[in-house]
């Protein structure tokens, strides 16, 4: 974004201005804007934010993070590790509110529990990006060489092309590239997933998270689980029904829509009362 509004930007009359947190490396901007329209209470959409992030420490776009933070009134997060991260970050806890994300009817349905015949598929959706730890999964399959399995690694490469580059090499270099498929980015209709016990994660699984998350980069640990998973077909599909089971808790996206009204409303609210 500019760092002064775009004339094209009217926000008259507006009560509450979304900010997404995609912009909150921009709190120049955003003051400029906000000036221009004082009544207005900005709040912040976070989904992820680096300051947040204990792998993210020495990033560079921190500090503008953090003043991003003080120029708005409030924000929504997508899960409660986010709030609680907020509030550790100095923003008052009435100011941060939680909106999950809501999930497609069409994902709600009971499925017949099926064992596909072939080698077990294992499927990642991340950008090649240095926080996603590609890296460090590619040497969690080079120890499960010895089972039979593909991997299918779905994500943009153009994001960081220089580390994209490098988890390509770490796969030619562990002999791993005959059983990888790399489609770029796509937009899968269902997912299952594995990985590690970090942020918002353990909010999604719920009671199903029991076997599926490790902690955060512990390699063996989740070398350990995987492997438990590529050798028993059984297992395999009750961590599915699990999976499905708990998908049926989420909050449909007409309830995720009326929990981030509510939450807009009552931010908007406090800001106009201490006017």
């Amino acid at each position: 974004p500019e760092e002064t509004p775009a004339p094209a930007l009217d926000l008259s009359g507006a009560d509450v201005v979304v900010v997404d947190s995609l912009l909150a490396q921009h709190p120049d901007a955003l003051r400029a804007v906000h000036t221009e329209h004082p009544a207005a209470s900005f709040v912040l959409l976070v989904h992820y934010l680096r300051c947040v992030d204990p792998n993210r420490e020495d990033d560079d776009g921190i500090g503008d993070e953090r003043a991003t933070l003080k120029i708005v009134e409030g924000a929504v997060t997508t899960s409660r590790f986010t709030r609680r991260a907020l509030v550790d970050e100095g923003l008052p806890p009435e100011q941060v509110k939680v909106a999950r994300p809501g999930l497609g009817e069409q994902y709600r349905g009971t499925r017949p529990m099926r064992l596909g015949d072939g080698p077990p598929r294992l499927l990642t959706v991340a950008n090649l990006l240095p926080e996603k730890g590609l890296r460090s999964f590619v040497d969690v399959l080079r120890g499960l060489r010895d089972l039979s399995w593909t991997w299918t690694l779905v994500g943009d490469a153009s994001l960081d092309p220089e580390y994209a580059a490098g988890v390509f090499r770490r796969l030619r270099a562990a002999g791993l590239t005959n059983r990888v498929t790399w489609p770029g980015p796509v937009s899968p209709d269902t997912l299952r997933t594995w990985g590690y016990r970090v942020g918002g994660l353990p909010e999604n699984f719920g009671d199903a998270a029991a076997g599926h998350l490790v902690p955060a980069g512990n390699e063996p640990a989740l070398r350990a689980a995987l492997r438990s998973l590529l050798v028993d077909p059984m297992t395999r599909a009750q961590t599915a029904a699990a999976a499905r089971r708990q998908s049926r808790l989420f909050p449909t996206w007409v309830e995720s829509a009326d929990r981030f009204r509510e939450a807009l409303t009552t931010l908007h609210a406090r800001t106009a009362d201490n006017a």
